[in-house]
């Protein structure tokens, strides 16, 4: 590579942009070294005017693990079944990518293909910061808790579009609810961050049903707070790579009836620990 990428940090809690790259053309050992590097303490990377390919696009993911298949309450793009359409829609609510998996996603890398001229934004937050700054009571308190993740919100979508039970039985069979910590330990840093999320965590295992709902609601509203987070305004061919085993995000649906296609792939992971 001629010349050597740089960075700029988004925030001083996340979030870095990385110029001077071309992500679609291979990288060698040194620069995808400190891509890796700037990716874990980062924990989310932006990349402007990248022309990628399909191809080129699950390439740049397989460098960090191997490429999940699209779940089957998305689309995929044709005869690519890694690769997820996203289209006129943003996935308003604060989550973590298919939790609801017994081993959840490394992260997911998301493309620009056409972004509205406003709009549309997504914002993310460290739930690692937001673990550092409970109490040392609640976090004592924490420790070795359990919640149940499930993809209700999936089935609920299929029964509105006509899907029938058995189908989604069928789903359900196959990818059944599961257990995952509530602090979760980063497998390359050892760092701990809270991993409950409103998009599929169903309920704290073993608890009371309104101590459940009472514990997570309030685990659930910490995110909003603003200096846990940064917000990036898309651009077409943009590009957005985040970890998913300590970033949450948010996809803004304040764009109208302006055109949103985002094309994401998702990398697998482990099982939180």
């Amino acid at each position: 590579m001629g010349t050597k990428p740089t960075i700029e940090k988004v925030t001083g809690t996340l979030g870095a942009e990385i110029s001077n790259i071309d992500i679609g053309s291979p990288l060698d050992d040194s620069t995808l070294e400190w891509l890796k590097h700037e990716f874990v303490e980062n924990k989310v990377l932006f990349f402007r005017d990248q022309h990628l390919t399909s191809e080129q696009h699950v390439a740049f993911s397989g460098y960090f693990g191997d490429v999940l298949d699209v779940h089957p309450w998305s689309a995929s793009k044709a005869d690519f079944k890694n690769i997820m359409l996203i289209y006129n829609a943003a996935a308003a609510g604060w989550h973590s990518d298919e939790t609801w998996r017994e081993e959840t996603p490394l992260g997911s890398v998301l493309y620009g293909r056409s972004v509205p001229e406003y709009g549309g934004d997504t914002v993310f937050a460290d739930m690692e910061r937001v673990y550092d700054d409970l109490s040392d009571d609640v976090q004592e308190n924490l420790d070795g808790l359990y919640a149940v993740h499930d993809h209700i919100s999936h089935r609920r979508r299929m029964r509105a579009i006509g899907k029938s039970e058995e189908q989604i039985d069928a789903w359900r069979r196959e990818f059944p609810e599961v257990r995952h910590p509530i602090v979760r330990t980063h497998p390359v840093t050892g760092r701990k961050s809270l991993f409950v999320n409103g998009g599929f965590t169903d309920r704290v295992d073993g608890m009371d049903a309104d101590e459940s709902k009472e514990l997570l609601a309030s685990l659930y509203a910490l995110v909003a707070k603003p200096q846990y987070q940064c917000r990036f305004r898309w651009q077409t061919r943009s590009v957005a790579f985040w970890d998913n085993r300590s970033v949450q995000h948010y996809g803004v649906p304040d764009f109208g009836d302006q055109e949103r296609l985002m094309e994401r792939v998702t990398i697998g992971g482990d099982r939180p620990a």
